[in-house]
């Protein structure tokens, strides 16, 4: 499946700029890579997995519609529940710093 994503100002005042869907999204599909540590698990960012930059444009909300989860070193962005289309994405940040494998570095910090 195809889903269409597009960043534009978002929905929360001061914010910048937010992710949008065009698409209707089903509940706990799997959209994109956040990030990653590299091969060797050490706590570098690897900046292959970001994308698009399409993980930046996330906002967060303590409500969010996207969650976070892991595949080996790979951290994934997926739906918490169906999203319409026109939606802006939406992540709770504590919760992907939560479930990191390592304590961040302080460049990870600073990405």
């Amino acid at each position: 499946m195809t889903i269409r994503l597009e960043s534009k100002e978002s929905t929360i005042p001061g914010a910048g700029m937010g992710l949008f869907t065009k698409d209707f999204i089903p509940a706990n599909s799997i959209l994109f890579p956040s990030f990653s540590w590299n091969g060797q698990m050490n706590g570098k960012f690897d900046q292959d997995y970001d994308q698009n930059a399409k993980n930046r444009m996330v906002n967060h909300s303590e409500m969010p519609n996207l969650t976070s989860f892991w595949d080996g070193a790979v951290m994934w962005k997926k739906t918490k529940r169906d999203i319409k289309a026109g939606e802006e994405l939406f992540s709770d940040y504590r919760h992907t710093m939560s479930i990191l494998p390592y304590p961040p570095s302080k460049s990870f910090l600073d990405f």
